[in-house]
């Protein structure tokens, strides 16, 4: 029998913490707390999706817990003289509030009221419950430095509790006449029963002293201030919003942008700031009313986050459009993946396994990477679509694609943008069956669609990326290309990088061991990895297919022009008021124009300082190329703080329109100097399409640049390709023999930049646009116009009539060799071939 369950308190002269931790209550309370909180987080993997008659058992059971402990509690406490059951132990009281609470989180699986909670909030609900078991273990022994912790914990959750309860306020009428239905609308009381108890623990020891006084003043106080600021710096950007919009409609201001981007220019760059533009699309939002006004509030992803909530109620404007914080939430972060129109949800997607085999040819500064990926679909019920997004290297593309379709792999058809969409579109939204699709978007990123993913299975697929090797400093660099998409977490990861050639001073910042030429690694997918080796010289070898040959040379920049009289200086507060004078000190033979909030000044000493101040405040310009005057003979200098979007991104308006009228007009690209090495996807974007000539410069060169009116010569014509970051230009002539003893990546990429450079003129003539999908087709590569489309059956294929296109290079795929064999090696493996025959003709 154990001693400590029949020993008399009076004469137990153990300290009280020792009797209160050996008490059989005690032990039995932990006990049930620990199994409730193993058992909702070995079930809340997937919150709000449960199987309803499984999550009811559950709370069922947790709420068995609760009333046992209660009883158990009581009966320890009973008074047998006045017949009463009460819980004398304030240990045991919170002990019971802590596994009450618990069951409250499965009943609201159940009755979802509170999204899913920030992270901030699990944190601080994880620390705040321990702290309360801890005073109430050794309230009468803790140190003072303890005791003030606690009480600042003990703030900050009383703080939440009581928001909870107020917000939950209009239903205690409703849950008291109901109460009736076995005690279950108790558990809307639970934060008014933890204001309780930290209302008494905080006052308790607010008599104590002085310090302890001031501690929990203090808190409160600092809380207070943070949900002002919050709250102010949410009114602060609705306001910014209303005044861009009065100013937009200013006499002679340009109306070019819509009055979104002018708010965007001028928001800070940070938390708060996400917070406000994530709004409601990502964070719950209670509005303060009855029952079921709080049931409706609740999303399926919806995040539970107290300030936010506190932020909006009391600084947002609700008639603010939630539509302008989308589109500047645009601007300020790239969020073209979550803009994807999903036909069928992917909530429970998870990707499992990443393996990326990389081919690289040193001498063609060339890598043919294969990226295989699988996901797993994690609901017990419904099929899902998997969309990937894959943000390409300048100048790469999409060379091959698979999907495993009853474990075997159906390789990709290359067809029309339109064609593609439609039979993906026609079978997944009406015969649900298996189809994949990959298409093009602006700045390089490439969208991967699968369907369907069915419950507890994987799918598996695979994209082929044709990419140049970045030249730098005599090294050829390769970087991971990064993949969004199902959740990473866990994502397990292989990577087999295997070189043409003897690699020299190969370097990886991956872990890797070398089997025969292969270098491999594994284990947890990393987004950002890189290897580099030494470049070795170019080779003059050539790839040759159906009439076209593709060769590459050294491109040297060299050689400059002198031809621009006209600086633009796309102004923002990047810009620091060194590099500004810098331009227009050493200028003075030149027009320098600063372009500012949309419109061309004419700048130069005397009214520098005051541009300068003005774009203090700007952080974010999209430069109007469309009011250069003598584009040939200008030069536009850039430098931002945050990276300006791609011209899609703004949508339709008289900017837009104007901008693709303007480089619809050009017979030569825009001059245009980067004072950064990123100079974002809308600069970079409209490089690939060659409307501008991109150079990136170091500030440090700026003086020299401007008083030398240096500028490099593009080499690029519509047989030469420039890829500025691998140093070389790819040449095509005609060539009527298939010899070849290059990889064919050469004309795919080749045909793929020379696509882009020609989509720029949308196409003026039907025989253009025809050549230009003839060459993609037989490149065999995603482009503005083509995409690759794998279908379940040939049936399929014939009915949306896509058809293997007769020359083509078709999907690519990892050699075993370098390279096609060389003629002797082709008379070699015929005779070989010959003399098999022969043989086993003659047994």
């Amino acid at each position: 029998m154990n001693s400590f369950a029949t020993q008399d308190p009076e004469t137990d002269t153990r300290p009280l913490w020792l009797q209160r931790i050996t008490s059989s209550t005690f032990i039995l309370g932990i006990l049930l707390l620990i199994f409730s909180i193993g058992l909702y987080f070995g079930t809340e993997e997937y919150p709000f999706n449960f199987d309803r008659s499984q999550d009811f058992g559950y709370f069922l059971l947790a709420f068995s817990f609760t009333i046992i402990f209660a009883i158990a509690a009581m009966s320890e406490s009973f008074n047998m003289s006045r017949k009463r059951f009460r819980i004398k132990s304030r240990l045991h009281r919170i002990l019971l509030l802590e596994i009450f609470n618990i069951s409250a989180y499965f009943l609201n699986h159940l009755l979802p009221i509170w999204g899913s909670s920030a992270v901030w909030l699990q944190v601080l609900l994880v620390i705040s419950n321990i702290s309360l078991l801890i005073y109430a273990l050794w309230e009468e022994v803790l140190p003072t430095f303890v005791r003030h912790i606690l009480m600042v914990i003990f703030t900050v959750a009383l703080m939440f509790n009581l928001y909870e309860a107020l917000f939950t306020l209009p239903v205690y009428p409703f849950a008291l006449v109901v109460i009736w239905f076995f005690l279950i609308p108790l558990h809307i009381f639970i934060p008014a029963f933890y204001v309780i108890t930290y209302l008494k623990l905080l006052s308790e020891n607010f008599k104590i002293s002085r310090s302890i006084s001031t501690t929990i003043i203090s808190s409160s106080i600092v809380v207070c201030s943070i949900i002002g600021y919050v709250s102010w710096r949410f009114a602060e950007m609705d306001a910014l919003i209303s005044e861009s919009f009065l100013e937009q409609n200013y006499p002679f201001v340009s109306h070019d942008l819509p009055n979104w981007v002018h708010a965007a220019s001028r928001m800070k760059n940070d938390r708060i700031t996400e917070y406000y533009l994530s709004g409601t699309d990502k964070y719950q939002h209670l509005e303060y009313g009855g029952f079921m006004g709080l049931l409706g509030n609740t999303g399926e992803s919806s995040v539970h986050d107290p300030l936010f909530q506190l932020a909006y109620f009391i600084g947002m404007n609700r008639e603010s459009s939630p539509e302008n914080r989308r589109q500047i939430a645009d601007i300020l972060w790239d969020k073209r993946h979550e803009k994807e129109v999903q036909l069928w949800r992917g909530n429970h997607l998870k990707t499992t396994d990443i393996i990326t085999n990389v081919q690289f040819y040193p001498e063609f500064r060339m890598a043919y990477s294969e990226i295989n990926i699988a996901v797993l679909n994690n609901d017990d019920r419904n099929q899902e679509e998997a969309i990937y997004s894959f943000y390409l290297p300048e100048g790469a593309c999409i060379s091959s694609a698979s999907l495993w379709i009853n474990g075997i792999e159906q390789r990709a058809f290359i067809t029309t943008k339109e064609k593609a969409q439609n039979a993906y579109n026609t079978i997944v939204g009406r015969e649900h069956r298996d189809p994949m699709l990959i298409q093009w978007s602006e700045g390089n990123r490439i969208s991967v669609r699968v369907f369907p993913c069915p419950p507890h299975e994987k799918r598996q697929f695979k994209i082929g990326i044709t990419s140049a090797l970045k030249f730098e400093k005599g090294k050829l660099i390769y970087e991971n290309i990064r993949v969004n998409g199902p959740s990473l977490k866990g994502c397990r990861s292989a990577v087999h990088l295997i070189p043409e050639s003897e690699p020299q001073h190969f370097y990886s910042d991956l872990t890797t061991t070398r089997e025969g030429r292969i270098f491999s690694s594994t284990g947890k997918y990393r987004e950002q990895w890189r290897f580099s080796l030494e470049a070795p010289p170019l080779t003059n070898k050539v790839f040759s297919f159906n009439g076209t040959s593709v060769h590459i040379e050294q491109d040297s920049l060299r050689e400059y022009s002198r031809a621009f009289k006209n600086v633009y200086i796309d102004l923002n507060s990047a810009w620091t008021k060194e590099e500004l004078y810098d331009v227009v000190n050493h200028a003075s033979q030149l027009n320098v124009y600063a372009v500012f909030h949309n419109q061309i000044i004419p700048i130069n000493a005397n009214n520098a300082d005051e541009l300068y101040r003005k774009s203090r405040n700007d952080h974010l310009s999209i430069f109007p190329f469309y009011l250069i005057k003598y584009p040939q003979q200008s030069v536009v200098l850039t430098k931002h703080k945050y990276i300006p979007p791609l011209i899609n991104t703004i949508g339709q308006c008289n900017f837009t329109l104007k901008t693709r009228a303007f480089f619809y007009q050009q017979k030569k690209p825009v001059k245009v100097y980067s004072l950064q090495k990123d100079a974002g996807l809308y600069f970079n974007g409209l490089q690939n399409f060659r409307n501008i000539q991109l150079e990136h410069i170091h500030p440090d060169e700026l003086s020299e640049i401007i008083k030398r009116q240096i500028f490099f010569t593009n080499h690029e014509n519509d047989s030469t390709l420039v890829s500025r970051s691998a140093g070389i230009r790819f040449v095509s002539s005609v060539d009527s023999s298939n010899y070849t003893n290059a990889p064919d990546h050469l004309l795919r990429f080749y045909a793929y930049n020379t696509v882009l450079r020609n989509q720029a003129k949308e196409y003026p003539l039907k025989s253009e646009k025809d050549r230009m999908l003839e060459l993609a087709q037989t490149a065999h590569v995603v482009t503005p116009i083509t995409s690759l489309v794998v279908l379940e059956t040939a049936m399929d294929y014939q009915r949306f009539e896509i058809e293997k296109p007769q020359h083509s290079l078709g999907n690519a795929f990892l050699h075993n060799s370098g390279s096609v064999p060389e003629p002797h090696e082709w008379v070699l493996i015929i005779l070989v071939g010959l003399l098999t025959i022969w043989m086993f003709r003659r047994k």
